[in-house]
């Protein structure tokens, strides 16, 4: 269940890609930059709402500097909205299902985040490893159970869909 403020941050990121649904495609739409800004304002609207602290903490971060890394990325998820899964643009309550998932985050070093972002290449997204796949490399600590994971232990978060994305969008 959403608080006031995180509902109002989805409803806007609703309100925003049905607006730009119909032009999402266009050739001008897309060499003006207008996927970027969509999707960096859906960012916008996941990082304002609250972060759901999922209490994993990459071993790495203990001897480096840390960010809060929405593991499920939102600008990706936009994407994934706006080319995949329009549908969920007449569905308000599914929608919020997959805001909701951006919401989450894990902590990791700023070096590993920086290593795992998305790549942007003239408009189009550039995925350099799978979120399946991307923290494997990783041991975490669990808060929440107190163990030590030796793998990365949310993958069953990420929608199935936002995985298909991803596959059609690697960087080769």
């Amino acid at each position: 269940m959403m608080n006031e403020k995180d509902e109002h941050y989805c409803q806007m990121a609703f309100d925003l890609l049905n607006t730009h649904l119909s032009k999402w495609d266009k050739k001008d739409f897309i060499e003006s930059g207008g996927q970027i800004r969509v999707a960096n304002m859906f960012y916008s609207s996941v990082f304002y709402a609250k972060s759901i602290k999922t209490g994993i903490v990459g071993m790495d971060s203990f001897n480096d500097s840390t960010v809060d890394d929405h593991f499920i990325s939102p600008r990706v998820m936009c994407h994934v909205i706006m080319e995949k899964m329009n549908h969920l643009l007449d569905d308000y309550e599914e929608f919020k299902e997959y805001f909701h998932c951006c919401q989450h985050t894990i902590k990791i070093s700023s070096r590993k985040n920086n290593l795992v972002k998305i790549k942007n290449n003239n408009g189009k997204i550039r995925i350099p490893r799978l979120t399946v796949d991307k923290y494997d490399d990783l041991k975490y600590y669990n808060k929440n159970t107190c163990r030590i994971e030796t793998e990365f232990p949310l993958k069953h978060m990420v929608p199935k869909e936002f995985t298909e994305y991803e596959e059609e969008h690697l960087l080769t």
